[in-house]
């Protein structure tokens, strides 16, 4: 997981259940620079030890998420934030994927 906000989510992913499914955390406080910053996307993958060509890097902006991936030969997947979906963050995602929330 790649994050550029400046709070531990480690322990939010916990309590969430969802962190069994996070292989390896790069969290930009960690690091001192933020997405698209491609030395965030960087470590993330040298943290994998996974080639630029063989990551998706998948956010909802195009800009944050994807300018800096694609600087460094990744793919991206950009998903779109539903109209009258006002809720994002980690909260947001584990509701869709559990199916309790929208």
């Amino acid at each position: 997981m790649v994050s550029d906000i400046h709070v531990d989510l480690r322990e939010h992913a916990r309590l969430a259940g969802v962190d069994r499914y996070i292989g390896a955390w790069t969290l930009s406080y960690e690091l001192g620079i933020q997405k698209p910053d491609p030395a965030v996307f960087g470590d993330a993958l040298a943290t994998l030890d996974v080639a630029p060509e063989n990551a998706l890097m998948v956010g909802d902006n195009a800009y944050r998420d994807g300018a800096g991936a694609a600087e460094l030969g990744m793919s991206s997947l950009i998903l779109t934030v539903p109209v009258g979906v006002t809720r994002r963050g980690l909260g947001a995602v584990v509701d869709l994927v559990c199916g309790t929330g929208r």
